[in-house]
C-alpha cells in the first residue's frame, strides 16, 4: 500500500498523518496488524529545506529513507534514479564478462546477452531512462564490453581504443541502449494513442497541436515550455520529442525497422 500527498504547508502535514491514522484505525477493525518496521517514508523534492515530519503508526515513528525499492525500480528521494541505474548496470556487466568466457558460439551468446542482460537493463525504462549523460554511458558501457568481447570472437582480437560503438553495434547486429529507449518511448506513446494501452494519467497530459494555414511547425503534438532540466527530460516530454511520425499511418512494425534503419 502506498499513501501519498504534496506537502506545502503544515496543514497538509498534519492530512497526511491523518490518514495514516484512519488506515490504521480500519486495519484495527478488520483484526490486521500494521509492522511499523515494514513501513517507511520518503520525500520526493529536490528542495533544500523540504518540510518533514515524523509520520507515526500507533505511536511509533516510521523509518525515513533516501531511497525505496517498488516493482524492481528503485526510487531515490530526487528521482534522479542514479541509483538504480548503476546498481543495474554493474549486476549485467558481472554476467557479460562471465558468460563471455563460457560461451565459444556467437549467436549463443548474443542470445544470451538480449535474453538475460539487455532485458534488464531496459526493464521499466520509461520511468527511469536517464536524465544525465554520466548514467546514459553507464549503461552503454555494459553493452560496449559485450560488444568487444564478441568482436574478439569473431576475428581474435579486441577492437582498436577508440573505435567508433556504432561499427560495433553494426557488426554484431544491435542497436544503441540509447536508440531503443527512444524506440520503446514512440511504441507506448503509439499504442496509448490507438487504445491498445490505458494509461489515463499520461494521456491526459499530451495536447495536439493545431497549426494555422501555413504555418511551417508540422508537428502533430504540442509540447508545452519546460523551465526546468527536469520538466525537460521528464518521461512525458521525452516521448513527445521522440514521437516524430504520423499517427495514423504508422504501425509499431514500421517504428522498429525506422529505429533499426536510423541506429
Amino acid at each position: 500500500m502506498k499513501i501519498y500527498l504534496t506537502i506545502d504547508s503544515i496543514d497538509e502535514v498534519l492530512r497526511l498523518q491523518g490518514c495514516i491514522e484512519e488506515i490504521s484505525r480500519r486495519c484495527k477493525l478488520n483484526n490486521l496488524v500494521l509492522n511499523h518496521l515494514k513501513c517507511s517514508i520518503v520525500s520526493f523534492t529536490r528542495k533544500t529545506k523540504p518540510l518533514l515530519f515524523d509520520y507515526k503508526i500507533n505511536g511509533s515513528i516510521l523509518t525515513r529513507r533516501e531511497s525505496i525499492r517498488d516493482l524492481g525500480v528503485i526510487f531515490d528521494s530526487k528521482l534522479s534514479f542514479g541509483e538504480h541505474i548503476a546498481g543495474t548496470a554493474f549486476r549485467a556487466l558481472g554476467f557479460v564478462l562471465r558468460a563471455g568466457r563460457e560461451f565459444s558460439d556467437v549467436a549463443t551468446l548474443k542470445l544470451l546477452y538480449i535474453t538475460y542482460v539487455r532485458s534488464r537493463l531496459e526493464y521499466a525504462s520509461l520511468v527511469w531512462s536517464p536524465i544525465y549523460d554520466v548514467h546514459s554511458s553507464l549503461l552503454e558501457r555494459v553493452q560496449s564490453r559485450f560488444l568487444k568481447n564478441v568482436v574478439f570472437m569473431l576475428n581474435g582480437a579486441y577492437p582498436p581504443r577508440g573505435c567508433p560503438q556504432g561499427l560495433l553495434l553494426g557488426e554484431v547486429g544491435l542497436q544503441s541502449l540509447l536508440d531503443r529507449r527512444m524506440e520503446h518511448s514512440v511504441i507506448f506513446l503509439f499504442k496509448l494513442f490507438r487504445g491498445l494501452q490505458e494509461c489515463p494519467h499520461v494521456l491526459e497530459r499530451i495536447s495536439l497541436r493545431v497549426s494555422r494555414l501555413g504555418s511551417r511547425v508540422r508537428s502533430v503534438l504540442y509540447i508545452g515550455q519546460r523551465h526546468t532540466d527536469i520538466g525537460l527530460k521528464s518521461p512525458v516530454t521525452r516521448m513527445l520529442q521522440n514521437y516524430h511520425i504520423d499517427i495514423f499511418c504508422y504501425s509499431i512494425s514500421q517504428i522498429k525497422k525506422f529505429f533499426s534503419i536510423t541506429s
